[in-house]
């Protein structure tokens, strides 16, 4: 009686203390036991995989707080266990468990790599540049994401990280989207492919703010450089500001691009608009500089993004000068940008064998942009939404004026503005000398730009901001007039009289002798399809939005599609105002070619052909030593399939099968990563990339589970495979006398997901292995696996010999078993234990001394059973 009531006080203090330890467990501290993808899953059901420091405590602990969890299956020396837990919301008490070390995601598909969100690609027409001038991509060009450093071993980035010898070591999932976005190679999956995927990578730190060595970055060849970081709200001209408009003053080829911040909310502390919510919010100095891009956030509805930090600078000027899609944040709008520049930058190189000045690059994207807002420009959108094709366009239409000028001179240039044009635009940049820190005015060199009809002899000026710290003045749409503060200066005319026109620049007041500058234009008249494109991926079934060019569409119009082939043109919806550019449609869930087509009274216009697909996803067979089995869902009418390995930098050609597998041998070396596409009128859509030693499947083998880790009936165990095909046999072996025997045997098994059921188990426990046999005669095995017989009034004790202070278990299946003695081998008691339920029963060893010992289990019903053990 006084073993009872010391194991209960014992049991008590146990009890406690675990309380205290769960209730003194913060969150933090919890969240370290589980895998920090969990808490992203929102499905009610879960597989888990947890450890366990104690097997049988655990499954006790599982019974006595009613936790309806499903064991699926034990490793091999049970330390592991996949569970099934049925609402995700029983988490928080699965993890309170003291005896879980830690909680993982269980069985999943396994898919490599993060996919772009490619709304960008359609919102800032980087789909219609990769359409229509498929030779941009970035290719010679040299990119710097500096911030931490980017996964190098990427396969997107395969082949075009350089500087591996001096690579950071500290790597973030940021700054491998940023360059994912800017030029991922679309090797994971086509939505993985960048703005421009071409180009080389490169990575730096942003532990110091200041830019990177000029001479450096010549050396690496470098001529985009993204930063999509920040460090807080600032609002002044900083010696950071002024060493980024030096380098770029002195480096013409040279552009930086920063995110705007997301502080949109916020005031600025100090500063001529301190204390203005919701304006000059841009967060870091070096974001003030006038020589570079600071780029806001829109949203998918072309809405500035609540968080977007807005201007003005802190001297009035515009900031941010541009904004994009970048879909969760200003930083991978920045980084959108980035990519556009690059395009930018190659458009120009190819026809002039020369970088372009970064500020007729800005100039490019500036002018091009979309306007959103206020009319014109503000302070939320900058000019507008940055356009791919626009930009591009400018450069290889050649609508750009560059040259320089002196202090008080006049130069004039003509332009034909040709009827039907929409919406004339000029945008005139100059890269301005650096400013002194703390300067009360940035501008050093002021140029004026002015636009004359010479017909009606009829004149403008660039619009030109409220500069008045407060909100109301600050929100005041834009007016015409000379601008003396910005080196961007911007002159837009609605539906303008064609014929001839004058665009003049003037030295205003310049401090040098002489300043570069650069004009860009465009006539908005000619209406082009802008999404989807022939490389866009539409994926049968799913809505997107068709996108066009607005310009000289009105009146009422009809919106069509056709499939490729026919002639019938099948009706979508009728466009009340087709100026607004787009209209979001469910596509038909098949495999086809498509065009669309949108018709008015007196035009017509039709978009590119574009693949819907059905994107296919190979799966491991088996992974053994000699060769790799892929196989896949076939479609529909497709009678071949193109599969595709990783080359040196992108995804190649492999082999053409007319099946739905195909093997691969190992000693061909063809690399380990794989996608398919469907052979279909030269389209050949490709779906996502698989790494076959990344999908859980081993020489066939997938997973062999014990259904019920203790049994009082048959054992069964439930074997998943990747493949039957090729298989001759599956056998369930059993360990007896020193070796595995075969007791089950299953010809031929047809499907992948089996079981095979020990009807006759040895009492106690059983060890189990899988035999697979190939058409080849080759033989497989899988991993052991444990499994208990108890019938009933049947005992089972491990592990015996037990290691002194070590936990001796009972299992007790029957739950029969309500008392248990310890005797020594001269029939001295030692210990008395008294159990209430349980299957499994642990007993302490500390205080035993090593030797032969008799466990007395008494049941609810009188029985005595007596076990040996040794104590070692």
């Amino acid at each position: 009686m006084k073993a009872i009531q010391s194991l209960s006080i014992s049991s008590i203090l146990i009890c406690l203390n675990i309380c205290i330890l769960i209730a003194q467990t913060s969150p933090s501290r919890l969240s370290q036991k589980t895998a920090p993808t969990l808490h992203l899953q929102q499905k009610n059901t879960q597989s888990l995989r947890i450890r366990v420091n104690q097997v049988a405590a655990f499954l006790e602990w599982q019974q006595t707080n009613a936790l309806p969890i499903d064991m699926l299956g034990f490793s091999k020396d049970s330390s592991l266990i996949l569970i099934h837990l049925p609402d995700i919301e029983l988490l928080p008490k699965l993890i309170s468990c003291p005896l879980i070390d830690f909680i993982d995601q269980g069985q999943r598909t396994a898919l490599e790599e993060s996919e772009n969100d490619l709304g960008g690609f359609r919102i800032n027409a980087v789909s219609a540049v990769h359409s229509l001038f498929p030779d941009l991509h970035g290719a010679g060009l040299h990119v710097s994401i500096k911030e931490r450093a980017f996964d190098p071993q990427d396969i997107d980035f395969k082949g075009r990280v350089k500087d591996l010898a001096n690579f950071p070591s500290q790597i973030t999932d940021h700054a491998t989207t940023m360059a994912s976005l800017i030029g991922g190679g679309g090797n994971s999956s086509p939505l993985g492919k960048g703005v421009a995927w071409q180009v080389h990578l490169l990575s730096s730190s942003f532990e110091n703010l200041l830019p990177d060595d000029a001479a450096l970055l010549n050396t690496q060849g470098i001529s985009v450089q993204n930063h999509s970081y920040g460090v807080g709200i600032e609002n002044y001209y900083g010696l950071e500001t002024q060493a980024y408009d030096k380098q770029v003053r002195e480096n013409a080829h040279l552009l930086h691009v920063f995110s705007s911040g997301n502080s949109g909310d916020k005031s600025s502390e100090s500063g001529t608009y301190a204390g203005i919510t919701g304006f000059a919010n841009l967060t870091a100095q070096f974001k003030m500089s006038k020589n570079t891009l600071s780029i806001g956030e829109i949203d998918a509805q072309k809405l500035i993004s609540p968080l977007s930090s807005r201007g003005p600078a802190y001297d009035g000027r515009i900031k941010p000068e541009l904004t994009a899609y970048g879909g969760f944040g200003s930083s991978e709008s920045a980084a959108l940008v980035s990519g556009i520049s690059l395009l930018v930058q190659q458009a120009y190189r190819d026809r002039y064998q020369t970088l372009p000045s970064s500020a007729l690059v800005r100039a490019a994207l500036i002018n091009s942009a979309d306007d959103l807002g206020r009319p014109e420009v503000d302070f939320e959108y900058g000019f507008g939404s940055a356009d791919a094709l626009g930009a591009v366009r400018s450069m290889v239409e050649e609508r750009f004026i560059k040259d320089q000028i002196s202090e008080g001179e006049l130069k004039s240039y003509s332009i034909q503005v040709p009827p039907g044009t929409q919406k004339l635009k000029i945008t005139l940049v100059w890269n301005d000398p650096e400013a002194t820190p703390n300067a009360p005015k940035a501008l050093i060199n002021d140029l004026d730009l002015q636009l004359t009809d010479l017909q009606s002899g009829s004149e403008w000026f660039p619009w030109v901001l409220n500069t008045f710290p407060h909100a109301d003045s600050l929100r005041k749409p834009a007016q015409r007039k000379a601008d003396h503060l910005n080196n961007i200066e911007q002159i837009t005319l609605d539906q303008p009289e064609s014929g001839n026109y004058q665009i003049s620049v003037k030295g205003y007041d310049l401090s040098d002798s002489i300043q570069d500058f650069y004009i860009v234009y465009e006539f908005d008249n000619q209406p082009f399809w802008i999404y989807p494109g022939v490389y866009d991926l539409i994926k049968g079934g799913e809505s997107y939005t068709l996108t066009w060019n607005p310009a000289a569409f009105s009146g009422l119009a009809k919106l069509e599609y056709q499939y490729d082939g026919e002639q019938i043109w099948r009706s979508i919806a009728e466009i009340a105002d087709p100026s607004l550019g787009e209209f979001t449609w469910n596509f038909p869930d098949t495999l086809a070619l498509l065009q669309f087509r949108l018709t008015g009274n007196d035009w017509a216009f039709y978009s590119d052909v574009v693949t819907v697909s059905q994107a296919i996803v190979p799966q491991v067979g088996f992974d053994c030593e000699d060769e790799v089995l892929l196989f896949w869902s076939g479609i529909p009418g497709i009678e071949q399939y193109e599969v595709y390995n990783l080359g040196e930098k992108y995804l190649e050609p492999y082999a053409v099968v007319s099946d739905t597998l195909i093997i691969i041998p190992k000693n061909q070396s063809y690399g380990l990563y794989y996608a398919l596409a469907p052979v279909f009128k030269g389209k050949n859509p490709k779906g996502l990339t698989i790494n076959y030693t990344f999908q859980a499947t081993e020489c066939y083998f997938r997973a062999v589970l014990v259904r019920e880790f203790i049994s009082r009936d048959t054992i069964v165990l439930d074997i998943s495979l990747g493949t039957s095909y090729g298989l001759a046999s599956a056998r369930l072996q059993r360990f007896e006398n020193g070796e595995f025997r075969d007791i089950v045997q299953m010809n031929a098994p047809q499907s992948p997901n089996f079981a095979l059921v020990d009807r006759q188990p040895q009492p106690n426990r059983n060890l189990y292995r899988v035999a697979l046999s190939d058409l080849r005669g080759r033989q497989w095995y899988s991993n052991a696996v444990d499994a208990f017989f108890t019938p009933d009034n049947q005992f089972f004790v491990y592990p015996n010999p037990v290691l002194r202070n070590e936990l001796l278990s009972v299992l007790d299946a029957s739950e029969a078993i309500t008392e248990l003695l310890i005797f020594q081998a001269n029939g001295k008691l030692e210990k008395t234990y008294t159990f209430q339920s349980g299957v499994s029963k642990e007993i302490p060893t500390e205080g035993l001394v090593p030797g032969l010992y008799f466990l007395h289990l008494k049941t609810q019903k009188g029985q005595l059973y007596v076990k040996k053990i040794i104590i070692q």
